[in-house]
Parts: C-alpha cells; structure tokens; sequence
C-alpha cells in the first residue's frame, strides 16, 4: 500500500503550489498499483462525502426553512400585529426573491476570493442572526428591510455550494452528489413546518408571539451552526492543507490530480469579469431559466401561500393550518425539485 510520510512536529504543511501538486499526484499514480489506487480514490471520496457533502446539505437545508418561516408565521397573529394588510405580504415574499436573485453571481465569485470556510461561516451565521432579528420587529417596513437582507445574504448558499462541490468531483461524480444534496433538502425541509407547529404552541410564554419564537429559535439555531461551519467546511482542493483535520497530503495530492486528469481546471484562471459576461451571450442560458422559473412558479407560490388557503379558505385553524401544509408542501416540493 502507499505509505504516507508523517510531517515532522512543529512544522507546517507545505504549500500545495500548481506545479508541486501536479507532479506529486503524477508519481502517486505512477507507484502506485491499480488496486492500491482505487483504494485510495474511493477512501478519498468517502472522506470529501462525509464532510462536504454533508455541511452543504445542512447549510442548503438551513437556507429554506428560515426563509420558508414566513409561511407558517402567515396563519398566526403576524400579519395583524405587523399591519400586513392587501400586497404588503406578497412584498415581502417578492423582494426577498428580487434580492436573492441579484445577488447570486456575485457571491458565488467571492467564494474564491474570501475562501470556502470563511464565506459559508459568515453569510451562514448572518442569515441566521437576521431570522433571528425578525422575531423583534414591530412594523411591516422593518419587516421588508429584513428581508431584503436576507435574500443578499441567502443567495450565496446554494450556488456557492454547488460550485464548491463541482471543485471537488469529476464530472461523471458530479450528479449523484447534486442528487442527494436535493433529497436532503427535501427531508429537512419537510419537518420546518412541524417544528413551526410545534413552536406556534409558545405562543404567550415570555411575552412572545408564537411566530415571534418561530424566528427566534430557529435563527439560534442556524447562527449556532454557522459557527460551527468555520471548521467542518473544507477548502478547495488546491488548498486542501487548509482544512481542518481533513485529508492527508497523499489524498490532498490526489484529489487535485482526479480533477486536472478529468477538466485540468483545478487552477481558476485569472478572474476577469468579460469571462462572467461572455457567458450571458448564451441562448441555453435564458432557456434554463425559463424551465427554472416555471419549474418553481407552482410549488413556491403554494409554499407561501397554502397556509393561509388552508385557514381562510377551508377554515382549518392556525396550528391545524400549519401541520396540514406539510404533507403537500412536501409532494409539489419533490416535484419542483425533481426528487421522483
């Protein structure tokens, strides 16, 4: 088997420069035989799965239920104590998505820039504080601040994510992964209205609404995991050695050489932003977005709004309201999210 040299104590791990890593990885190939290689690869798959993989499902995850909160707390005393009369809830549900959409592209590039663990853990802990923030607003204004801000901070969780995985795998690996990234969605997403069920039921306790401890309780929660995030989050794989207590500098050398075998990209090119323009000159573009908008028209617009056809429409109460809308949120959100 391929023996790793231990680094000696005291010192730091060298830097995995382009031209050091490719040679490296090429004489890891080289003197190692097929079986000891494949070995290698699948325990280096497992090790990128168990920690990337993982966080990026929680982290996307975390980004739909704090901002799907709004739909539970629709059906409680939240529209009438924040004066939410005519449009000024649908206000709220569109400039969040306006803010989201703006701000994706030029988030997903500042991964790079800032780096994977510092980005995730930041925005991670400053959509949580701002859900946390929206259990102590007291005006539907304040409320659509709060929201514009946490579509800014929100929208470079899923793309960001989705390229950092991409750093990761080849490209026959890529799908699976985006795969079970979906389907973790989906189950985490389909208890956020039993936990807002249950959190409805603290309405009162400490002088607080039960949509007010919807936020509360579940900004903490995020914000707690966006700590969290600094050290479970991997970095990229040119500076894997940066991780903390990830890979060693065998599978660190061989995950760069999978990836330079597969699309020789594991080194960006120098950014420029004629390189991001270029790419809106595609027609394939503007189709996908087309069959992505109309992919999610139904199933947001039921998220948002179920609840309340729910209560006002069928007469349900607010608890029975909330608990009814998870098994159908859940069914049209596998559909938009083609998990069947």
């Amino acid at each position: 088997m391929i023996k790793e040299k231990a680094p000696e104590v005291g010192m730091a791990p060298s830097p995995l420069t382009p031209d050091v890593l490719e040679s490296s990885g090429r004489e890891l190939v080289e003197a190692a035989l097929p079986e000891e290689l494949k070995e290698l690869e699948r325990r280096l798959r497992w090790k990128v799965d168990l920690r990337l993989c993982t966080i990026a499902g929680i982290l996307c995850s975390l980004n739909l239920l704090d901002s799907g909160i709004l739909s539970s707390a629709s059906v409680t005393t939240m529209l009438s104590d924040l004066d939410l009369e005519g449009t000024r809830y649908s206000v709220s549900i569109f400039i969040f998505t306006i803010a989201s959409v703006v701000f994706q592209l030029p988030c997903t590039v500042a991964v790079r820039w800032v780096g994977p663990r510092i980005w995730f853990a930041s925005i991670t802990s400053c959509f949580g504080l701002l859900t946390l923030c929206t259990a102590f607003v007291q005006t539907w204004k304040q409320l659509i601040a709060l929201r514009v801000l946490l579509g800014m901070a929100m929208s470079g969780i899923y793309p960001g994510l989705t390229y950092l995985i991409s750093t990761w795998y080849t490209r026959r690996e890529q799908q699976l992964r985006f795969a079970f990234l979906q389907s973790g969605e989906v189950t985490v997403m389909a208890t956020g209205t039993i936990v807002n069920y249950g959190l409805n039921h603290l309405d009162g306790r400490a002088g607080l609404s039960g949509w007010r401890w919807m936020f509360l309780v579940q900004g903490l929660i995020t914000c707690v995991i966006g700590i969290i995030t600094y050290w479970w989050m991997v970095d990229f794989p040119e500076t894997a050695h940066r991780s903390f207590y990830f890979l060693s500098e065998a599978e660190a050398q061989l995950a760069v050489q999978r990836i330079q075998a597969d699309r020789d990209d594991v080194v960006p090119e120098p950014f420029s932003w004629s390189k991001v323009a270029v790419n809106f000159l595609d027609p394939k573009l503007y189709g996908f977005a087309c069959l992505f908008f109309i992919l999610n028209l139904v199933s947001t617009a039921l998220s948002y709004f179920l609840p309340i056809i729910l209560q006002s429409g069928m007469g349900f109460s607010s608890n029975a309201a909330i608990i009814l809308s998870t098994p159908v949120g859940l069914i049209f959100l596998c559909m938009s999210q083609n998990v069947f």
